[in-house]
């Protein structure tokens, strides 16, 4: 058999399969090829690493919008993946200095792909000198007791601490409040630890990662005021007079408790004096010598008198 019988018949052969593997190779091929076309934007962290005596002043760019270009694969993947930006001024001084971000910064990008842009290319940075400084711990509150006590004392522990940061920050820092402690409905001393408020000052506490304090407040009931309607104005049996108004309101101070279940059945108020002054026509009210007429208040212990409506009574005949 001749040599080009045997080629013929070895490009012929089976010509239906060949032309079959043909079609399916240059697919694979297309599809490859379509793949490399595609392009996908990604958010991309930014991490910029700066000297340990320098802060970071400026707002720091937290991301960037990165365009990749690559096989469709390869961005499936890439989407899955953490991925960061990671720049250096590790040598760098105080003062504003401009970060160029490169694609060869970024790191788990896929071999096979390569960065098309970075939004924005650029990033200022403005360092400064790390300083300590010692600042008071504000005990901060929310709220109010109930009616009737008072928060009579407020302390903080530890009363100061060290704070680090930028100076141009630490000078605009007179004192850290502390998370406020809420005072409704409380009645006795209370003890509450509570974070200290540092978020948004641009500042930490030296060596603490979660500071924290203790509040503690010393309460004490506190005298309450209340109107005690139709209060008769009691005289002696045998009196030959009579008291116009009858009845008055009166306003008492005393222990919330007592106070608020007072009624005019708890409470008195008395003409009391020399029967000789008794005299038509005098006009009488709370207070004064007892040689002359006057009202007496008698009610239950802690309970004081502070004032009467009307604030005199004027005697008259029966």
């Amino acid at each position: 058999m001749s040599t080009r019988t045997i080629i013929s018949r070895r490009l012929f052969d089976d010509a239906g399969l060949k032309l079959i593997s043909l079609a399916l190779a240059l697919g694979l091929w297309s599809y490859a090829n379509r793949e490399t076309t595609e392009e996908t934007l990604v958010e991309i962290a930014v991490h910029v690493s700066v000297p340990d005596n320098m802060v970071m002043v400026s707002s720091p760019l937290r991301s960037v919008i990165v365009g990749v270009r690559g096989r469709r694969s390869d961005l499936n993947v890439l989407r899955n993946r953490s991925l960061e930006i990671r720049e250096s001024l590790v040598d760098a001084g105080p003062g504003e200095h401009i970060v160029i971000l490169e694609g060869s910064a970024i790191e788990g990008i896929p071999p096979r792909t390569h960065i098309t842009s970075i939004r924005p290319s650029t990033i200022a940075v403005v360092l400064e000198e790390q300083v300590k400084r010692d600042v008071d711990v504000l005990p901060t509150t929310v709220g109010r007791l109930p009616r009737g006590y008072r928060v009579v004392d407020l302390q903080v522990e530890p009363r100061r601490v060290s704070v680090v940061g930028a100076q141009s920050r630490l000078d605009e820092i007179t004192a850290v409040p502390t998370a406020p402690v809420r005072l409704t409905g409380i009645q006795a001393d209370f003890e509450f630890d509570v974070g200290l408020e540092l978020s948004g000052m641009g500042v930490w506490v030296e060596g603490d990662t979660d500071p924290s304090a203790t509040i503690r407040g010393i309460v004490e009931e506190v005298p309450v005021e209340r109107v005690v309607p139709d209060v008769v104005v009691e005289i002696s049996d045998n009196a030959t007079f009579a008291v116009r108004p009858a009845q008055l309101s009166i306003r008492v101070r005393g222990s919330k408790d007592v106070v608020d279940r007072l009624t005019s059945d708890d409470v008195e108020l008395r003409l009391e004096g020399p029967s000789s002054m008794m005299q038509v026509g005098a006009m009488v009210k709370r207070g004064g010598s007892s040689r002359r007429p006057r009202l007496v208040f008698y009610g239950p212990d802690g309970v004081s008198l502070v004032q009467t409506d009307p604030e005199q009574v004027e005697i008259v005949k029966p």
